[in-house]
């Protein structure tokens, strides 16, 4: 019975780590105008938010908005201001 349930928990275990590996990481944002426009590795476009780019890594992208510098996760969510 313990052999058992250490499979279904290895199973479990990769089927959590392959949906976490299917997730969209940043590889660019290019300020676009006012707007900065947020791409995957494969170039496909992810989300726009307007400003002006201040940085990005492979999870977050920050984009200064008036006096503001907002950061935003890989999916446009709005993270947190400095």
């Amino acid at each position: 019975m313990k052999q058992i349930i250490r499979i279904l928990m290895g199973l479990t275990v990769l089927s959590v780590g392959s949906l976490v590996a299917q997730e969209r990481m940043i590889a660019t944002a290019k300020q676009d105008s006012s707007q900065v426009k947020v791409y995957d590795e494969k170039g496909n476009f992810m989300f726009s938010k307007s400003g002006e780019l201040v940085g990005y890594t492979p999870s977050t992208v920050t984009i200064k908005d008036g006096s503001q510098n907002k950061t935003y996760d890989n999916k446009g969510n709005f993270k947190f201001s400095k």
